[in-house]
């Protein structure tokens, strides 16, 4: 790895309901294409392990205490891509269950990315992050500096209902107890300047009703609000079993990167190809003779391994690993896929006829890749349970050790 530049980060925001099917489609999704991957009611198993890729550093909330079997799993976490490079990023300390801080600094400027879930039902969150709030500003008196941006962004499901973001349709869900309650998270944005950066009246959400709502937001500090570029929602990209739509932000904001390179994969080189790549490399050494020194040693060692290495990067090619494609995934689930997205760009155009066909026709695409998803992970394991012999019986051993400790199964962790 080597440090680079970035110019853009990009975050992906999605409430999972706790599905694991869900939550597997999300990291799918993403891919390789964004940065902070920032998730709500994530799903845990009952051993309170959840679901990532290989390439993302899981962030779970730093209250946390995981080996308390009394305290309930978080239901905020996040993900932060290996290609940012750790000295550009840390973990903010909160005090809070449901809510996951990050804070990135780069060239000019610092943002502090947090990641909420606010219950519907009370406002402890908001409150547990108004005394943090409180608390920074004592301990940095001097946050603000001249040759420095710093800001926030505060994304996530805040569970409130009010007419400056909600759609003017949704005018039922402007009861006085949900004006209230949306009234401290109001109060909250105007103490810390924050604004608004999902336009007016986006929904978020699609119900077992088939109502559309607005409980998801993305909030960013005024100083911040040139660096976004972009904030909308990706109703396209809906994960099944999952009523939330996922949303899209991203801001100009150089950070370090890392950047890797692939491992060459010698199983699919061609071995005679090899040998006569080396023969032509040996041909340009001296003839062999007899070393008298230490030196001449070294020397020789030297040009054999760089006529090795040349022969490597010539021959052998690199891997081209995915690591958001799961083993199990297949082309069946990606075209299933690809056609809930495209029924999801037409349900969009006829949102307020809800006796339309196209409705039932979405339901259906999402409920059939739902089960193809299911049926393809189960024929999998069996698969693979069958497969064993003397050969891979080490890893049958190495995967059944990791289902015990961290409830990962074969093809999902």
């Amino acid at each position: 790895m080597t440090d680079g530049p970035h110019r853009t980060i990009r975050i992906w925001q999605q409430n999972i309901r706790k599905s694991l099917d869900a939550q597997l489609m999300t990291l799918h999704t993403v891919r390789n294409n964004y940065d902070i991957i920032c998730l709500q009611e994530p799903h845990f198993d009952h051993l309170k392990a959840t679901r990532a890729t290989p390439v993302c550093q899981l962030v779970t909330p730093t209250s946390w205490n995981r080996k308390d079997p009394a305290e309930k799993t978080p239901r905020a976490i996040t993900l932060v891509h290996e290609h940012i490079s750790t000295n550009s990023w840390m973990q903010i300390d909160l005090d809070m269950t449901d809510a996951v801080g990050i804070k990135l600094v780069g060239e000019g400027g610092e943002i502090s990315i947090y990641n909420i879930y606010n219950d519907c039902t009370h406002s402890q969150m908001l409150t547990k992050l108004q005394e943090h709030l409180d608390a920074r500003e004592q301990e940095n008196p001097d946050l603000a500096q001249p040759e420095k941006t710093i800001g926030d962004i505060w994304l996530g499901d805040f569970n409130r209902h009010h007419p400056m973001w909600e759609d003017e349709a949704n005018d039922r869900l402007f009861t006085n107890q949900n004006l209230d309650d949306a009234g401290m998270l109001i109060d909250l944005l105007a103490d810390h300047n924050m604004q608004m950066t999902l336009p007016q009246g986006t929904l978020t959400i699609r119900n077992s009703a088939g109502n559309l709502t607005r409980p998801d937001n993305v909030f960013a500090s005024s100083q911040l609000r040139e660096w976004i570029t972009k904030c909308d929602v990706r109703p396209d990209n809906q994960p099944p079993t999952a009523d939330h739509f996922p949303i899209a932000t991203q801001l100009d904001f150089p950070v370090k990167i890392n950047t890797m390179e692939t491992a060459r994969n010698f199983r699919a080189m061609d071995w005679e190809e090899l040998k006569e790549a080396m023969d032509e490399e040996l041909l340009d050494l001296d003839p062999p003779r007899e070393l008298n020194s230490k030196e001449e040693l070294i020397d020789t060692l030297d040009r054999l391994e760089a006529a090795i290495k040349r022969v490597i990067e010539k021959v052998v090619p690199r891997k081209k690993p995915s690591p958001y494609t799961k083993r199990w995934w297949t082309k069946e689930l990606e075209k299933a896929r690809k056609r809930v997205r495209k029924i999801s760009r037409n349900v969009r155009h006829y949102e307020r006829f809800p006796a339309h066909s196209i409705h039932g026709e979405w339901k259906k695409a999402r409920n059939e890749l739902t089960e193809l998803l299911q049926k393809t992970k189960r024929d999998h394991f069996n698969n693979w349970i069958d497969s064993i012999n003397a050969k891979n019986l080490w890893d049958a051993h190495r995967f059944a050790s990791a289902i015990r400790k961290k409830g990962f199964g074969p093809g999902e962790t």
